[in-house]
């Protein structure tokens, strides 16, 4: 069965990447790699050291595993439109993690610049 589920999540990352995907820059050392990403949005919410707590989001580039080999470091940039980003990690998390159980999809977490 966990085969059967590992096909259809490849299909979906395909057709996701081939219909609601942009093209962009990554850029990692003044390399720059064109992609295609989907753009999302993560919400999240962080606390000081007086525990008042402090609401966000992130901008996200959601990117097939199989495009970006390397994974993905605070400080790489990427390049969508006229506008930049720079990944970042998300408090105590890293900058990126799966968006699914099979590994097809990397959520990216940047900050416009």
């Amino acid at each position: 069965m966990s085969d059967m589920l590992a096909k259809a999540a490849l299909w979906l990352a395909e057709k996701q990447e081939k219909f609601s995907s942009s093209g962009i820059m990554y850029v990692r050392n003044g390399e720059k790699l064109p992609l295609s990403a989907t753009f999302g949005r993560t919400e999240y919410e962080i606390s000081d050291e007086f525990g008042v707590k402090t609401g966000a989001h992130v901008v996200d580039f959601i990117i097939r595993a199989n495009l970006l080999t390397f994974d993905p470091e605070p400080g790489d940039g990427i390049i969508a439109g006229d506008t930049e980003y720079e990944v970042m990690p998300l408090g105590s998390h890293k900058c990126w993690r799966w968006c699914d159980a099979h590994h097809h999809l990397r959520r990216i977490h940047t900050k416009q610049l």
